[in-house]
């Protein structure tokens, strides 16, 4: 009786075609949510803002994702056509290496956000050192252990050929200690500095220079997708460390989760910032709106050599009357017309944008007297 023969698989992987396939479809289906995000990336941004840190980051990891998926095509695109083909282990490494190295990084442009953003401006630099070095510290940990991981894989995958996958399943569950510490500290880090993200718009929001533009529950959202959706799959995929699959089937999820955290994390360091950019550089009373708001505040102002005194009013014109009313002075009907104009020409002065308007008053000997205006 004849002994029927194994499915056809990758020597060295032991990587079955559908495996390969699944692979395939995921790297080119993700991958291509990358593209509308980089043309609505360049086509809300305006040149000063491209040349800010946290959009050449941000554009530095699509770049990574796109380079993945090349990979990802190279690779195993042959591998489906013809599945007696033998993928070289360099291939594999560099593949296996943009799956574990690129979370880390994608998580660094959202940390180098988090601290350019608010911390560093509110906290001193010790307490600034204190909030980031632990996630600096698992940052480091992870790329340690991804080095000591991809170094192991490469001698597995450089080793002799392997008809049944016997020795492949060996040596990848004697590796998969290091692949469950590297996913417990991603999920540790993405926790730790997605927190930060979230309490960040509370501690920017009690400064003057704040995203008057992005309302606080509009960044909250921002932050809890960033929060949600990639701590999730980290969840998913240190739940699927201890399941014992094949080395395919572990690195579903992790492929999936890369290109998930490159697109929130674009989402939760852009959007904020676009905002504040575009908030920034109008002070408040260099709009109308702000203006108006700012009239009921006091203003100063001076008679001759009298002390400065405060008086509230509506607008400008209403202020100019009732230092007037409040000057004590006995003024004749020939100063009226002085005065009327002296009106117009605060009118002006409101109409052109915030200055220092001048007018006059008159003290007790009749004679004017500057008086100044913040407007």
């Amino acid at each position: 009786m004849t002994q029927m023969a194994p499915p056809s698989t990758d020597p060295v992987l032991g990587l079955r075609p559908e495996e390969g396939l699944s692979l395939l479809l995921i790297g080119t289906v993700w991958s291509s949510f990358l593209i509308p995000v980089v043309v609505l990336l360049f086509h809300f941004s305006d040149s000063p803002f491209r040349r800010r840190p946290v959009f050449l980051f941000n554009t530095f990891s699509v770049i990574l994702g796109l380079v993945e998926v090349a990979v990802i095509i190279h690779t195993f695109s042959s591998f489906v056509l013809d599945p007696s083909a033998r993928i070289s282990s360099t291939v594999l490494t560099v593949f296996s290496s943009f799956v574990y190295l690129i979370p880390p990084c994608v998580q660094s442009v959202l940390l180098f956000r988090v601290i350019s953003g608010c911390i560093a401006r509110h906290l001193s630099t010790r307490t600034t050192i204190a909030v980031c070095s632990p996630t600096v510290a698992v940052k480091c940990a992870r790329v340690t252990i991804a080095s000591i991981l991809l170094a192991r894989l490469h001698g597995h995958f450089g080793g002799p050929p392997d008809s049944d996958g016997a020795s492949v399943a060996a040596w990848w569950q004697s590796d998969m200690t290091y692949v469950q510490v590297l996913w417990f500290l991603q999920l540790c880090d993405d926790i730790y500095v997605s927190s930060l993200l979230a309490m960040e718009p509370s501690s920017c929001l009690k400064s003057r220079r704040t995203l008057s533009h992005c309302s606080p529950r509009k960044l909250a959202s921002m932050a809890l997708a960033s929060f949600a959706i990639p701590i999730l799959l980290d969840i998913c995929q240190v739940v699927q460390s201890f399941l014992h699959l094949r080395f395919a089937a572990e690195v579903y999820i992790p492929l999936v989760n890369g290109y998930v955290q490159i697109i929130c994390v674009l989402v939760a360091t852009i959007c904020p910032a676009e905002n504040q950019h575009s908030s920034i550089p109008g002070a408040p009373h260099d709009s109308e709106a702000s203006l108006g708001s700012s009239m009921g505040s006091q203003i100063p102002y001076s008679v001759g050599e009298h002390r400065f005194q405060q008086l509230t009013s509506p607008s400008v014109k209403e202020a100019f009357s009732e230092s007037i009313r409040d000057s004590n002075t006995a003024v004749g009907e020939e100063d009226a017309e002085e005065r009327l104009k002296w009106l117009a020409e605060l009118g002006k002065e409101r109409t052109r944008g915030p200055s220092l308007a001048t007018a006059a008053t008159f003290d007790n000997t009749g004679q004017p007297a500057p008086v100044f205006y913040a407007v």
